[in-house]
C-alpha cells in the first residue's frame, strides 16, 4: 500500500517536472509576444493618422476632381 502510494506520488512529480520544463519556451515566446504587441500600441496612433489622412485626401480628391484641376 506505501509502496503503491510513493510510485503514484513519483510519477505525479516527473509529470510536474516534465510540465514545467516544457512550459518554460512558452515563457519566453509569451515575453517576446509582448514586447510585440507594445511596439504595435506604440506604432497605432501613427498608423491611425495615416490612414486618417489618406481616406480624407480619397474622399474629396477623387479622379475627376483631380483632372479637373
Amino acid at each position: 500500500m506505501l509502496e503503491d502510494q510513493a510510485s503514484r506520488t513519483k510519477k505525479k512529480i516527473n509529470t510536474a517536472r516534465t510540465l514545467i520544463s516544457s512550459l518554460t519556451g512558452e515563457r519566453d515566446r509569451w515575453s517576446k509576444f509582448a514586447s510585440e504587441i507594445g511596439d504595435a500600441k506604440r506604432r497605432l496612433v501613427g498608423n491611425c493618422s495615416l490612414a486618417t489622412a489618406f481616406i480624407s485626401y480619397c474622399g474629396p480628391f477623387n479622379a475627376e476632381f483631380r483632372s479637373l484641376l
